[in-house]
This record gives C-alpha cells, sequence and structure tokens, in this order.
C-alpha cells in the first residue's frame, strides 16, 4: 500500500468535487427524503420472503431518529447506516477542505492482492454485523 499527497493535476474532474460535494450529499439528501416522505410504505423484501433482517433492514427508522438528533435510538436501529453516515460527513468534510483551501489530494494506491483482501474483510465485516445485529 502506498499512501501519497498529490495536487490536482489537469484531469476531466475533480473527484472530491464530484463525489464529496456533489454526488453524496445528494444521496444522502435523496435517502432522507424517502425515509421521510415513503417511510410507512417501504418494506424489506428480504425479510417478507426469509423472516430475516437484511444489513439495511431499521435504516428508514435510523434516519428518522436521526432527524431528530436521537442518535441512541438510530444506533440501536441501524448501526451499519450510522457508520456510514459518519463516514460520508468525515469524507465531505475532507472534500470540503481540500477543493476549497486548493490542499493536496490523499491517495492511495493499493496492489491487487491488497484489493482482494480488503474486499474480502469488508465483506467478512457485513457478514459479522449481519449475524451479530440482524439475525434473531
Amino acid at each position: 500500500m502506498k499512501i501519497s499527497l498529490r495536487r490536482v493535476c489537469n484531469q476531466p474532474y475533480d473527484p472530491e468535487l464530484l463525489w464529496g460535494l456533489i454526488l453524496v450529499p445528494c444521496a444522502i439528501v435523496l435517502g432522507a427524503a424517502a425515509a421521510v416522505l415513503l417511510g410507512d410504505r417501504l418494506y424489506c423484501t428480504y425479510r417478507r420472503l426469509t423472516g430475516f433482517r437484511c444489513p439495511g433492514c431499521g435504516a428508514t427508522h435510523a434516519v428518522r431518529h436521526l432527524l431528530h438528533g436521537r442518535m441512541t435510538e438510530a444506533w440501536n436501529a441501524n448501526p451499519l447506516l450510522v457508520c456510514v453516515l459518519l463516514a460520508a460527513a468525515v469524507f465531505m468534510t475532507y472534500s470540503a477542505a481540500v477543493v476549497l483551501l486548493r490542499l493536496p489530494r490523499i491517495r492511495v494506491e493499493l496492489t491487487a492482492a491488497e484489493r482482494r483482501i480488503l474486499v474480502l474483510v469488508s465483506l467478512l465485516g457485513i457478514l459479522a454485523y449481519w449475524r451479530l445485529w440482524m439475525l434473531p
């Protein structure tokens, strides 16, 4: 793994601007709007078919709790969503800082083997979360 700081070069787009300040915030706003407007009408197909909760179950309740400032209830409804939203907030803060202040960007380069390990660890983490939090 190689971590480096790089200045923005002539790229067709700025990744931090596109992802951190446009796409991620839009996805969060759309998800929150769906939770508020469609919350009572949303259902989990996986849970209806199997009787088990999926890793996304409870996300609508978690969003509603977060919008009302109830962090503990949001964590109890879906801790994975709370972690993902906190990571998104950190990334958006980083993106705003590097774009507005024209700072060097953090770049992480992984080998193919390191990418496979990262994917495997991520999948195992989601499965562990699912087992610990979601199954009865």
